[in-house]
């Protein structure tokens, strides 16, 4: 590492006013910027240095779970992901909502050595919208009550082989609206053009009933991703 490769990577961390670090494989925090450090309730970058999620001071530390999965999910794949994270952050735990996006890191022999976080905190103002469109809440001011969230963007549930369009069906038949209340949602003619999307939704995850495909999309971790065209509509 060059004398000025040093300085900019100092300086780097100690004065961009954004959350942004990188962890090894083991999922240790190796380096943080000052900002985020402060972000997370530690004084000090130094202070977060070797330390995982679960180590946080604040409450988001309860999302140190499913930080974890997405981190192994990106090193199996080598594939990034972009995220909602919704958590109260800080000594004083207070909410805020990230545009999150992970990506793994590789040497000049193109070995994996880590993973990258780079967090956009998203302005107070357009929380209402979010919160309502992602987790079907109202806040009413009362963002204490608000449940931390971890939830994956993606354009569509690949794996199942969704179309962008079923997928948006889905989303929002779990969180309870009705074919019509997702007509009016997605601009579509009507009901019966909704309950099309969800029968095929059915055929392709092999289940007979609406309810059993609630039920299967929850128990497969539907629920946390959301399709990237929604955060558009």
């Amino acid at each position: 590492m060059s004398k000025y490769t040093s300085v900019f990577n100092d300086a780097f961390l100690e004065h961009t006013p954004a959350l942004i670090l990188w962890k090894d494989t083991l999922g240790r925090t190796r380096q943080i910027t000052e900002y985020g450090a402060k972000f997370i309730g530690y004084a000090s970058r130094h202070e977060v240095e070797g330390i995982c999620d679960s180590d946080y001071r604040c409450d988001a530390a309860k999302a140190a779970e499913k930080w974890q999965q997405q981190d192994q999910k990106i090193l199996q794949s080598h594939m990034p992901l972009t995220i909602i994270d919704i958590h109260h952050y800080t000594n004083e735990n207070k909410l805020a909502i990230l545009l999150t996006q992970k990506a793994i890191l590789k040497d000049s022999n193109n070995r994996v050595f880590g993973i990258s976080c780079m967090c956009a905190e998203i302005k107070a103002h357009l929380w209402p919208q979010i919160i309502k469109q992602l987790l079907n809440e109202n806040t009413k001011g009362h963002h204490q009550s608000i449940q931390s969230k971890s939830i994956e963007l993606t354009d569509g549930y690949s794996k199942y082989h969704l179309s962008i369009r079923e997928s948006e069906c889905l989303f929002y038949l779990l969180r309870g609206y009705s074919s019509r209340e997702i007509a009016i949602k997605l601009e579509l003619s009507s009901k019966r053009t909704i309950e099309t999307y969800i029968d095929r939704i059915k055929n392709k995850l092999g289940v007979l009933t609406k309810k059993e495909l609630i039920s299967f999309a929850i128990d497969h971790g539907l629920l946390n991703i959301i399709p990237k065209s929604i955060l558009m509509i």
